[in-house]
């Protein structure tokens, strides 16, 4: 069985796994990403939040933090845990935070810099 993602059909059918994949289950593979707001000229500018706008979970777990350089990386580290609902990402800090709970779709204030995407299964499904 293939546990990797994207999986690779060779001319039988089967599913093989590509080498040097670095995603941890082919589930993670199919699920989408939301974008949570952005701004007039496309640019990123949300943040995430949880309950409420003032909800940026800093001092409740909503998140951990990690410093990658680019928007992919970050996405990636999500698709590699389970627990994953999403991402905050700032270029300019390299600041990567991974969601574990729910972010909100309605809360997400406009911060130019910041791009909020939520990660889950996709709704064409």
């Amino acid at each position: 069985e293939c546990r990797c993602a994207p999986p690779v059909f060779n001319a039988t059918g089967g599913a093989e796994c590509p080498e040097g994949s670095s995603w941890s289950s082919i589930a993670s593979w199919y699920r989408d990403w939301e974008e949570m707001g952005s701004g007039a000229s496309g640019s990123p500018s949300a943040a995430c939040r949880g309950d409420s706008a003032a909800d940026a979970g800093v001092h409740s777990g909503y998140y951990e933090v990690h410093y990658e350089d680019e928007l992919w990386q970050c996405e990636d580290f999500c698709k590699e845990h389970a627990q994953c609902t999403g991402i905050e990402f700032n270029k300019e800090m390299h600041r990567c935070e991974v969601w574990t709970r729910p972010i909100s779709t309605w809360a997400v204030p406009r911060l130019p810099g910041f791009e909020c995407k939520r990660f889950g299964w996709p709704s064409r499904y």
